[in-house]
């Protein structure tokens, strides 16, 4: 189940009308980009109050969601908008509080459409021990799209000795083949970095510090 919200600043009694024009357009739209989920408009006096309601109460029953996907807020990069950083951070922490996994998506305006076929990578980077399913469901459900069925997926894993990295590649092998996932598995150690930042000699793994240079990338570009 999914369902769509969209947050509107103000008073309730003054905004209900807003409210319930905003909801039939988030509805049309919904239909337009054939997506299967509900729209919610929720009029709250902030955009973490509003957050804040929602992570509580969305759901029926049960029958709850347990991923929140948002937008990364790229407009304070091109407004002077200081609350935004703030109202972000806070909004994660009432995920985690809710015990909700968080996907924030960047880049969206530059997301390849239908007939844009890619051929590249998708890199998933397993920072800590347990990678848990969401980034592989997430990867899967990419390669099902026609603009990201030709490309393949990699997996790079950190581990701070280089005696523990041919035992890292070998679990994290079997738990993908467990998985009948199909990926190719890269494992960088800390080692292998601080020698290659210190101007050292470059390990005979010249993929390893191809492959860490790329991790550090990724997350600079975050």
């Amino acid at each position: 189940m999914s369902i769509f919200f969209s947050i509107i600043d103000g008073d309730y009694h003054e905004l209900a009308e807003d409210a319930k024009n905003a909801c039939r357009q988030l509805s049309t739209y919904i239909d337009y980009k054939r997506c299967e989920g509900v729209a919610e408009i929720i009029v709250a006096p902030t955009m973490s109050d509003g957050f804040r309601g929602i992570v509580q109460t969305m759901g029926l029953s049960n029958l709850k969601p347990n991923i929140v996907v948002m937008r990364y807020p790229e407009i304070w990069h091109r407004e002077n908008l200081t609350q935004i950083p703030s109202t972000f951070i806070s909004i994660i922490n009432d995920c985690i509080i809710a015990n909700k996994a968080v996907v924030i998506v960047k880049g969206l305006d530059e997301w390849p459409g239908e007939y844009q076929r890619q051929y590249g990578t998708i890199d998933l980077y397993w920072i800590v021990r347990d990678l848990g399913s969401t980034m592989l469901l997430l990867s899967q459900l990419l390669l099902t799209k026609e603009s990201f069925e030709s490309c393949k997926i990699q997996v790079f894993c950190i581990t701070e000795e280089d005696t523990e990295a041919e035992e890292l590649k070998v679990d994290v092998k079997k738990f993908l083949y467990n998985l009948r996932m199909q990926a190719e598995v890269i494992v960088i150690t800390m080692k292998s970095w601080e020698t290659h930042m210190e101007g050292g000699p470059q390990q005979d793994e010249s993929r390893h510090s191809q492959g860490l240079n790329g991790v550090l990338l990724h997350i600079l570009k975050r």
